[in-house]
C-alpha cells in the first residue's frame, strides 16, 4: 500500500521501483508571474516563486479505491526528488 509518509521522502525512481507506475504522471513548468495554480496544485506556489522557470513532475498513485496521493518532484542532481505531496479522496471536486 502506498503511504504518504514514505512516498514523499523517496525519489521518483525509487517510488516507481517500490510502488510501480503511478495512475497519472505529468511534467509542467512552474506558474508564470502572478499566476496561481488551481486545485491540488495550489500549494506549489509556497515552494517556488511564480515566473521562475522550474520543471515539476506530478505523479498520482492510488492508495486504495477511494484515496489518491499526489507527489510533486523537481530535479536535483539528475533525480526527481519530492518537495510536496497531498492525499485526497479521488471523488473530491477541486
Amino acid at each position: 500500500m502506498v503511504t504518504k509518509e514514505y512516498i514523499s521522502k523517496i525519489s521518483y525512481e525509487e517510488a516507481l521501483s517500490y510502488y510501480g507506475e503511478p495512475s497519472e504522471a505529468t511534467v509542467f513548468e512552474n506558474a508564470k508571474q502572478n499566476e496561481i495554480f488551481p486545485g491540488i496544485r495550489a500549494g506549489i506556489g509556497k515552494y517556488y516563486k511564480g515566473g521562475v522557470k522550474i520543471s515539476i513532475k506530478e505523479a498520482i498513485w492510488n492508495k486504495n479505491d477511494s484515496i489518491q496521493i499526489a507527489v510533486w518532484y523537481t530535479k536535483k542532481q539528475n533525480q526527481w526528488m519530492p518537495f510536496d505531496s497531498f492525499e485526497y479522496n479521488r471523488h473530491t471536486d477541486f
